[in-house]
């Protein structure tokens, strides 16, 4: 029973649904998204829609504190994600097929040693780590600090290096 009530409570603050009393969440710009998306495919803000779909209006998602990210293009859309608020939507790309959409070249594998990276505003910090699982330009992966007591997910940079932070 706790577990259901844990689940449901979960569920309803990813949603940003909130007690009368409470302030409502913030909501995700979608527009903002949208642009995002472009910029992320290579286009420029303007190209909202037509590098991909137009995100549905009725969506309804807690803003994303860290800003959205974005795995590569795979089967025929781009999957634009919240870790810290748990939603995740697939946005397909426009004029492209699950044939013709090819997913991202394998960077890192399981077990590789990755260079893992803290990049802050005016300073980086780096450290030695291994990858938990593969990973793809630009996509996400879970690697343990070389002192082997941390697991972080982390943004691939490229082989054998990956980044926290901005």
């Amino acid at each position: 029973m706790r577990k259901s009530v844990a689940f449901v409570l979960a569920v309803v603050g990813a949603l940003g649904v909130t007690s009368a009393n409470a302030a409502p969440l913030p909501l995700e710009d979608l527009d903002f998204l949208d642009a995002r998306i472009a910029v992320y495919l290579g286009g420029t803000p303007a190209d909202a829609g037509k590098r991909a779909e137009p995100i549905d209006r009725r969506l309804r998602m807690v803003r994303c504190p860290e800003g959205a990210l974005f795995d590569s293009p795979q089967l025929g859309a781009i999957a634009a994600y919240c870790p810290s608020k748990g939603w995740r939507l697939r946005v397909p790309l426009v004029g492209l097929t699950a044939t013709t959409a090819q997913p991202a070249e394998v960077v890192i594998r399981r077990g590789d040693a990755v260079e893992l990276a803290y990049i802050g505003h005016g300073f980086d910090i780096t450290t030695g780590a291994t990858a938990m699982e593969d990973g793809r330009a630009g996509g996400v992966v879970r690697v343990k600090t070389s002192t082997g007591t941390a697991t972080v997910t982390t943004r691939v940079r490229g082989a054998g290096a990956v980044t926290i932070g901005n």
